[in-house]
């Protein structure tokens, strides 16, 4: 198991659950964020090509893995656009996937902006954010005659769900459908390769 810690937070299972359910209709697109201000230091492994430096790799990749969570693997165009530091490194990136079905999503990672660090997955019968989408404690559902649910989660360290879910995995519980697999991991890594 790769140790994706955020695809086993409580709030990221629920939002699946969630979208499952058929409580937001269906899915339509999902737009997600994660940026934070990084002072550039071209020793500092999120600027230094040698030390894999740029945003895709270190932040763009839970984007990715969250949409992954909520939309499947099964993406069919990529397209990107960015801002690369005078080393060419990436220090901004926006990425946008358009699915057979319709869908779209895209995410927005970068460490030379401030961003909102939100997920949102739209669909049409209402919508789902969930802020701090790597560290997300809280799933809040937005219905169109402005009706809102928000579902909150304790805080933990986030290895502890995935560490747990592992634990039982070894104890003989059986693997669950929509659960990372390898499959995942290649995936996510195609899609930050290829942007």
């Amino acid at each position: 198991m790769e140790a994706m810690w955020t695809r086993y937070l409580p709030a990221w299972r629920k939002a699946r659950e969630l979208a499952d359910a058929g409580v937001i209709g269906e899915l339509r697109s999902m737009d997600a964020d994660f940026s934070g201000y990084i002072p550039y230091d071209p020793a500092s492994r999120m600027y230094n090509p040698t030390l894999g430096g740029g945003c895709l790799w270190d932040l763009g990749v839970y984007c990715s893995h969250v949409i992954l969570h909520m939309f499947g693997l099964e993406y069919e165009e990529l397209q990107a656009m960015g801002r690369l530091t005078r080393d060419g490194v990436d220090s901004a990136a926006r990425v946008t996937l358009r699915y057979p079905d319709g869908k779209m999503a895209g995410f927005t990672c970068a460490c030379d902006q401030m961003g909102s660090g939100a997920a949102r997955v739209f669909g049409t019968g209402g919508w789902l954010e969930l802020p701090q989408l790597w560290d997300a404690r809280q799933v809040t559902v937005h219905k169109p005659d402005g009706s809102v649910q928000t579902y909150d989660f304790p805080h933990a360290d986030g290895f502890i769900y995935e560490v747990q879910r592992f634990h039982r995995l070894l104890g003989g519980e059986p693997i669950l459908p929509g659960e990372p697999a390898p499959a995942d991991t290649l995936t996510a890594l195609r899609m930050l390769e290829e942007a």
